[in-house]
């Protein structure tokens, strides 16, 4: 039934569009009585037709549907597969998880707007143009809104509610962007908005807002402060997807509908812009870069300052993405460098969002404890191996996407020095010093000492939560050594030498140095009980100077009012006077409203009127 409904629609490969429809399709039963409970069952599976077609089928699909919103292109690339995968497997083992960790009350509510938003996140990594990218883009965040909300304690609400301001805000831009890069595109397909944006006069412009409007799902500083309150506030599961999958929409569209990897050298060629172009692009690649480096160490010094798992999470993931805004700043400055940056660029996001997914659900199943001592061992295990992973440690994902991460950078060619390189690898240190405060703040208390605190007996985990966290540590040894991509088996292969080895342990162990200095300095000097940053850090201060905003404004309009009515009591006592300019004034009407003197009037004016019109020539 559904390949005739694709063939009226002259759809030559379905298979794309399948991925993105059944999630709604299942989404709408969750409406009716009658397919609600199947409807349920199958919310937490939807997911895997998208990870079955990117590791069975062979990139090279794509399709043009003249029907959807403008015209949409949804291609299957070697960087749409990458993203289809690690976006895929986030989304299932998140459903499974939540399968298990949510209450029967809560699911229904949850898959909805879950199912909304994975069709969203996997439009994303499909759309190959403007409208379709931006529509799918705008699906995903609405969606996951509520998942934010889904607890809808007190936090969550306010959390929802910067997030949905933010995220408003943030379209706003996109629009903005979209309409000044495609006045003068020959298409909407990305390749030809990157170009119009290359080309056009307002170039910095656009790539400002294209930047900011896609940082507010990204969380690039300064535009990332919706992203750790709602990361706190949200499930595990729902933070998985939100860190490990939806920020990374936000880099795809940067590298789809920004004009990277074009020739800004001073030298021109065919097939590059202009100088003033040039440089705008140029300037447009020092603002990624200066970002992006911004936010590694933002995100670690704020993350450090945190009492929440979760939150640490959010700023831990603020930070890697700053490697990734890194790496669109060096193909915007450099054609030549784009190659190695566009591979770094989708690694780093693959291996970013399977460390990050499974130490999400890290958080909900050491929320109850764990007792026996080989499970305990067990889960320290697993965290341990995504923290090391995320910190750059030989032979796992991070030590990969380090190395494509450095074979991409050449100082020479860009804006900035060799210190930049430096900062880059002093960075690991500090993500290793993250996920330290991480683990600090996540292992749970023996179950006896919890049981007495909170005089309730002591429950392990759901059994069900334990299959999908122990299939996202699997996947993070497994995938960067399995997955059909020539660019990752290459890379993969290069981190087994012995140089490259020493250089990801340097930074662990000073890192290790500094956790022992570091934790003996807080116990000795409760350093730990002063230092504090509440998640959303800038949202404090902005808090604060909008109040202040607001009492200066009122009373400048109560001064304003006591001045307007001053002013009215002179003027209506000066109007009053029986010797004032009022009583003059009522004289003169009364004079010229008089008959006689209406009617003189009258005859001069006529007379006046037959006297111009018989001198006119």
């Amino acid at each position: 039934m559904l390949v005739a409904l694709f063939d009226n629609l002259e759809i030559v490969e379905p298979t794309l569009l399948v991925v993105i429809s059944l999630p709604l399709l299942v989404a709408a039963g969750l409406a009716f009585d009658d397919t609600r409970r199947a409807a349920s069952l199958l919310a937490p599976w939807m997911a895997l037709p998208a990870v079955l077609l990117s590791v069975v089928v062979s990139p090279g699909h794509s399709e043009m549907l003249d029907w959807l919103v403008l015209g949409t292109l949804l291609s299957y690339d070697e960087i749409g597969r990458l993203f289809l995968f690690f976006t895929g497997w986030i989304w299932l083992l998140a459903g499974l998880f939540a399968n298990y960790s949510l209450d029967e009350k809560e699911r229904n509510a949850f898959w909805a707007f879950y199912l909304l938003a994975l069709s969203g996140n996997l439009g994303v990594a499909l759309a190959r143009d403007l409208p379709g990218f931006l529509f799918f883009f705008s699906l995903m965040g609405f969606a996951s809104y509520g998942l934010v909300l889904h607890r809808r304690d007190k936090a969550a609400i306010r959390a929802a509610r910067v997030y949905i301001v933010l995220l408003v805000v943030g379209e706003g831009l996109l629009y903005a962007a979209a309409v000044l890069a495609a006045i003068n595109a020959d298409s909407f397909e990305a390749a030809a908005i990157a170009d119009a944006v290359a080309r056009s006069p307002q170039s910095e412009l656009i790539v400002v807002l294209f930047f900011a409007g896609f940082a507010t799902k990204a969380g690039i500083f300064p535009l990332h402060i919706s992203l750790p309150p709602a990361y706190d506030a949200a499930p595990a599961s729902a933070g998985a997807v939100l860190s490990g999958a939806m920020s990374k929409a936000g880099v795809l569209g940067w590298m789809l509908f920004l004009p990277v990897g074009l020739d800004v050298s001073p030298v021109m060629g065919p097939d590059t812009v202009s100088d003033t172009m040039s440089s705008a692009i140029s300037n447009a690649g020092l603002l990624f870069l200066l970002a992006g480096l911004f936010s590694v160490y933002y995100g670690v010094v704020v993350g450090l300052a945190q009492r929440t798992p979760k939150a640490l999470l959010a700023y831990s993931s603020i930070s890697q993405i700053g490697y990734m805004a890194l790496l669109i700043g060096v193909g915007l400055q450099s054609g030549q460098m784009w190659e190695a940056a566009l591979v770094a660029t989708a690694v780093y996001a693959l291996h970013h969002g399977l460390n990050k997914g499974a130490l999400f659900l890290s958080v909900r199943i050491c929320e109850d404890g764990v007792s026996g001592r080989w499970p305990r061992r067990l889960l320290l295990g697993g965290l341990l191996l995504p923290s090391l992973a995320l910190a750059g440690a030989p032979l796992t994902t991070g030590a990969v996407a380090k190395n494509a991460l450095k074979k991409s950078l050449d100082v020479d060619m860009l804006t900035v020095g060799a210190w930049f390189e430096t900062l880059i690898v002093v960075g690991s240190v500090g993500t290793a010093l993250l996920l330290a405060r991480f683990i600090f703040l996540v292992w749970p208390a023996p179950p006896e000492e919890r049981a007495r605190v909170t005089d309730t007996p002591h429950q392990n985990p759901p059994r069900g939560l334990w299959i999908p966290w122990g299939l996202s540590l699997v996947s993070i040894i497994v995938v960067p050594w399995v997955f059909p991509w020539d660019e990752m088996q290459t890379l993969t292969a290069d981190v087994l030498s012995w140089s490259k080895i020493w250089g990801e342990v340097w930074p662990l162990l000073v890192a290790t140095l500094l956790v022992i200095v570091t934790v003996r300095a807080f116990r000795r000097y409760m350093w730990g009980q002063v230092v504090r940053i509440p998640p959303g850090d800038l949202l404090l201060p902005l808090g604060w100077l909008t109040l202040f905003l607001l009492h200066s404004t009122g009373r400048v309009l109560d001064w304003v009012q006591r001045e307007a009515d001053l002013i009215q009591e002179r003027t209506i006592h000066f109007v009053t006077r029986p010797t004032g300019l009022a009583s003059k004034s009522r004289e003169f009407e009364a004079w010229l409203t008089s008959f006689h003197v209406g009617i003189t009037l009258v005859v001069v004016l006529a007379a006046a009127l037959i006297a111009l019109a018989a001198v006119w020539p």
